[in-house]
C-alpha cells in the first residue's frame, strides 16, 4: 500500500479523496494533497502556493520546517528568514474537511525521554532538529511520546499531530 508511514500506521488518500489509515477509511474524512516546489534566492520570503492552505508540511533541502519558521495566510507562506540561494523548497499542502493540524514543541535536555503533548496522539510525525524520526525510534501512549534514545541537550523536538475537527 502506498502512503506515508507515521507511528507504525500507513496514511494514504484513495482516488476519491478519502483519508485511509492502514487501508481503512476514516469516517467523515475527505482530504486532498497538492505539491508545490520553489527555489530559494536568498531574498524572497513570501511564496504563493495558489491554493488555500489548511494543513501543510514544508521542507527546505530535505529538512523539515515547522510553523515556528513561517506564517501561513490564505495561499501564501511567509518564511521568517529567506531560504538561501538555490535552496529546494518543497511544500505538501493538504485540504481537509475533517482534520486539523497541531504542532507541539519540546527542547531536548539530554535526560528526558518522555514528552506530554497534552492531547491524544494518533497520527503524528516527529522531527528532531529538522530531521524526521522513524516511528521505530519512539512510542506513543495516549498523550505521551517516548523516545528509545534520549534526545541530546539543546535539540528541538517537533511533533506534528493530525486530529479531527
Amino acid at each position: 500500500m502506498n502512503g506515508i508511514e507515521l507511528n507504525g500506521k500507513i496514511i494514504s488518500i484513495d482516488d476519491d479523496g478519502m483519508l485511509l489509515v492502514d487501508g481503512k477509511a476514516v469516517a467523515g474524512s475527505s482530504i486532498s494533497s497538492t505539491w508545490k516546489y520553489f527555489d530559494g534566492d536568498g531574498d524572497t520570503t513570501d511564496f504563493d502556493c495558489e491554493t488555500n492552505i489548511d494543513i501543510i508540511q514544508v521542507s527546505i533541502d530535505g529538512s523539515c520546517i515547522t510553523p515556528k519558521d513561517f506564517d501561513k495566510d490564505g495561499t501564501v507562506i511567509s518564511f521568517k528568514e529567506a531560504p538561501v540561494d538555490d535552496a529546494e523548497i518543497d511544500m505538501q499542502i493538504f485540504s481537509s474537511s475533517s482534520l486539523l493540524e497541531e504542532y507541539k514543541y519540546f527542547d531536548g535536555d539530554g535526560n528526558t525521554t518522555d514528552f506530554d503533548c497534552e492531547i491524544n496522539i494518533d497520527i503524528i510525525s516527529v522531527s528532531i532538529d529538522g530531521y524526521m524520526i522513524s516511528p521505530r525510534d519512539f512510542k506513543k501512549d495516549g498523550t505521551t511520546i517516548s523516545f528509545d534514545a534520549t534526545p541530546d541537550d539543546g535539540t528541538e523536538i517537533s511533533v506534528w499531530i493530525l486530529k479531527q475537527k
